[in-house]
């Protein structure tokens, strides 16, 4: 009981299970009845819905729970302990902050929101993950012992560790390799992971620039192709408010409706997915190497419904 947070975590954690008494709390933290008092104001001031029914207790209102929230008590003390620093950075910080304690502790009835997030796998707290971040932080290089996805073969690479970053639902390790090849392994694939004493100098900016302008994981070094799409009037809207291809720009809209969008990409495999997802509303135009893939693997489709 030798931090806030961890005060606040046991108030909290007492709050959870019911009614507490003020007197009680202090003498199991081994504190004032005071500090529990300033403890419980900053809960309050977090906007957690608690009240004072009679002298002395505490209690969440009726129906209130943490597990309702789907949050736990160490994340909810934690943003008990922000509200603190965020009245300390004056006024305007202090109202922001409310308003999003009070969209996170609203019953999930009340919330106006939903986000739809793709189902994947989370991102655990490990030695393997401990390490990678420290690599990272360090630029230090990494010995990485990788499970191929096709061969099942095992196979260890030495690299220059970038981000981890996270794509439709799965976590990978960004690295650098030799001859500036990029590789992404996938998190769940690492076997191991050991911190080698040399370190690097990168400048990441390249790569950070790359993951901007990324839609998903296929991206690779410079985009350096030119592609050039035609999208049907029917659907036009989706793509004039929002980028659904690396660099996408919108090159001419013709009297019908039907737009001419161009992209860049670094190779195939970062646009036909997309272009499957909307077809037949999207039309390759240029260049003839992405128009004969999308043939290709339309015909091969085909054929397994005959």
């Amino acid at each position: 009981m030798d931090n806030k947070i961890t005060r606040l975590l046991y108030v909290l954690n007492c709050l959870d299970k019911g009614e507490i008494n003020l007197q009680k709390v202090a003498k199991d933290m081994d504190v004032s009845v005071r500090s529990v008092q300033r403890y419980i104001n900053t809960i309050e001031e977090a906007k957690f819905p608690i009240h004072n029914p009679r002298p002395g207790i505490w209690t969440f209102v009726e129906g209130f729970s943490l597990s309702k929230m789907k949050i736990t008590t160490k994340e909810a003390s934690v943003l008990a302990f922000l509200s603190d620093i965020a009245n300390a950075m004056g006024k305007d910080f202090s109202t922001a902050y409310q308003g999003l304690c009070l969209r996170i502790t609203a019953p999930n009835q009340d919330n106006p929101f939903f986000l739809k997030i793709v189902k994947g796998l989370n991102f655990e707290d490990t030695p393997l993950t401990q390490t990678l971040s420290l690599a990272i932080r360090k630029k230090q290089y990494l010995s990485v012992t990788y499970k191929s996805q096709t061969s099942q073969m095992k196979k260890e690479h030495l690299v220059m560790p970038i981000k981890i970053a996270w794509y439709e639902g799965f976590w990978y390790l960004i690295a650098l390799g030799e001859k500036e090849r990029l590789f992404k392994f996938r998190l769940d694939r690492i076997i191991k992971a050991d911190i080698q004493k040399k370190t690097f100098n990168l400048d990441q900016t390249k790569y950070a620039d790359l993951m901007k302008q990324s839609v998903n994981i296929f991206f690779e070094g410079e985009r350096n192709i030119e592609v050039s799409l035609k999208v049907d009037a029917k659907v036009a809207h989706y793509f004039k408010q929002k980028n659904y291809f690396p660099e996408q720009k919108i090159i001419k809209e013709e009297k019908n409706g039907d737009i001419i969008l161009s992209s860049k990409i670094s190779k195939s495999e970062e646009i036909l997915m997309i272009i499957f997802h909307w077809i037949p509303y999207i039309k390759v135009l240029s260049p003839k190497e992405i128009k004969d893939k999308v043939k290709n693997q339309v015909k091969v489709y085909l054929k397994t419904l005959s």
